[in-house]
């Protein structure tokens, strides 16, 4: 089957989304772009992600010898084109429903071809577990609590039912009392709770508190207290209170810690020959959610002038393929609170080698941020203003609020008079009167010689403008 014949049976609202995966340059940047342009149909219609998901799980049949055979519509694509269009999906899967994205990686399990390719494995890995967390999350929501057995774990479960079986229930004896503790030597498995003391429905008159088992762990103890739920009056739930603080290097896995340890120890010694692959794998290979983690615990380390120089560095030689999300994470989260003038030519040069949608996206998360403005900063935004990104009129307000905001404490830097300068140069043909004043007023109260040459340029446009 032909790639213009499968193109030619996927909903028409949908087709110009594999014209823009089929870019050879940032296809999934691009596809972004295109679903971001086309969030409503020409046709009226919201895009359907449930009618291109069918639509690519139907089946077609395969001219090879002997039998005939049949594979869903999406294996009839170039392999380049699968493992983009996977890719995009999974990163829109919250807006897809569960039912239909279970359904699809099904399908995608089913293939061998599939399985063997190791970044469309991946993302098939990562969309099944997304899809068993939004089942798991859908089930503990209804009111019902989803535990996970080992078989180790499991074995130890049927033996405790079968004794707790055996337990003579005498008139005023409570089953638990007889029940010992459960061997220490068990293993500890995350996703398992604590067994606890169920209440059954006759002792509705006892008190709502219930003591618990407890069990040796690793960390500190858990204590749980069964409480009705005054909201709905029907279920009972459990609320977990722990009594140790716990960080967020403890939600990452021990490799990744060890990792992290390693490539801080790296960057702070300012080795600048490029890494292994391996070694930044964390950043290129994980979700999004992950990468966030990571560059929370790094933060909270606190990085040195020299590794966070290093580091931007080291990111500019990745050759793999970086998504704009979490390129936006590293910069916002490790590099933009610690940017100083060594830092800000790095930082320019990894922009300009992002395509026009991702530059605007740092834009916006740059200007979101409630961060003071230094010298530094504004060195990096006046590089950011040479890249002439295209503004809609509340994208150019937010730029000149947050200019407006910061200009307080820099009335006599000549680098942010510069600024505002190249703001009027850039932008001040679709500058509003709104605009037109709040940057008069900035400039009103700056001291540098460029005060003159700001109003100036602005009577000029007003003028123009009237």
């Amino acid at each position: 089957m032909t790639l213009l014949a499968v193109v030619s049976h996927l909903p028409h609202a949908w087709q110009g989304l594999l014209k823009a995966l089929f870019v050879r340059d940032w296809p999934l940047a691009a596809a972004e772009t295109w679903l971001r342009q086309n969030q409503d149909s020409a046709y009226g219609d919201t895009l359907s992600w449930t009618a291109l998901i069918e639509a690519l799980c139907r089946e077609e049949p395969v001219s090879c010898k002997g039998p005939l055979k049949f594979k869903p519509r999406l294996f009839h694509l170039p392999p380049s084109l699968q493992q983009h269009l996977v890719a995009t999906i999974h990163q829109h899967h919250q807006d897809i429903c569960v039912d239909t994205l279970q359904r699809f990686v099904t399908v995608l399990q089913s293939d061998d071809d599939a399985m063997s390719n190791g970044w469309l494995k991946t993302y098939i890995g990562w969309l099944n577990w997304n899809c068993q967390r939004r089942c798991d999350t859908k089930r503990s929501s209804s009111g019902s609590r989803t535990y996970s057995f080992s078989a180790e774990n499991e074995s130890h479960f049927k033996a405790l039912c079968n004794k707790l079986s055996r337990v003579e229930r005498s008139r005023g004896k409570r089953i638990w009392q007889s029940v010992s503790p459960l061997p220490c030597s068990l293993p500890v498995v995350d996703d398992i709770e604590t067994p606890t003391k169920v209440k059954s429905p006759t002792q509705s008159s006892h008190s709502d508190n219930v003591s618990c088992l407890s069990m040796d762990g690793d960390g500190a103890r858990k204590k749980r207290k069964l409480q009705k739920d005054t909201t709905s009056g029907e279920h009972n739930h459990i609320e977990a209170e722990d009594t140790g603080s716990r960080d967020t290097e403890n939600v990452l896995d021990s490799d990744v810690q060890v990792q992290l340890a390693k490539l801080k120890e790296l960057w702070e010694a300012g080795k600048e020959e490029p890494l292994p692959r391996k070694e930044l794998s964390i950043f290129t290979q994980s979700q999004a959610q992950t990468v966030v983690e990571v560059c929370q615990v790094l933060a909270t380390a606190g990085l040195t002038e020299v590794a966070v120089v290093t580091a931007c560095k080291h990111f500019c030689g990745v050759s793999d393929d970086i998504s704009h999300e979490k390129a936006l994470v590293i910069a916002s989260t490790l590099l933009l609170p610690k940017v100083t003038n060594q830092h800000v030519d790095l930082v320019s040069n990894v922009l300009k080698t992002l395509n026009p949608a991702q530059q605007k996206e740092f834009l916006r998360k740059f200007l979101s941020e409630s961060w003071s403005w230094n010298e530094s900063t504004t060195s990096l935004l006046l590089n950011i203003l040479d890249l002439k990104i295209d503004m809609d009129n509340e994208e150019l307000s937010k730029l000149v609020s947050s200019v407006k905001r910061s200009g307080i404490q820099q009335i006599k830097e000549l680098k942010f008079a510069k600024v505002l300068l190249e703001m009027i140069n850039k932008y001040g043909k679709q500058m509003t009167v709104a605009h037109f004043g709040q940057l008069t007023e900035i400039l009103q109260q700056n001291e540098s010689f460029l005060k003159k040459s700001g109003l100036a340029a602005i009577a000029k446009l007003q003028n123009q403008q009237s």
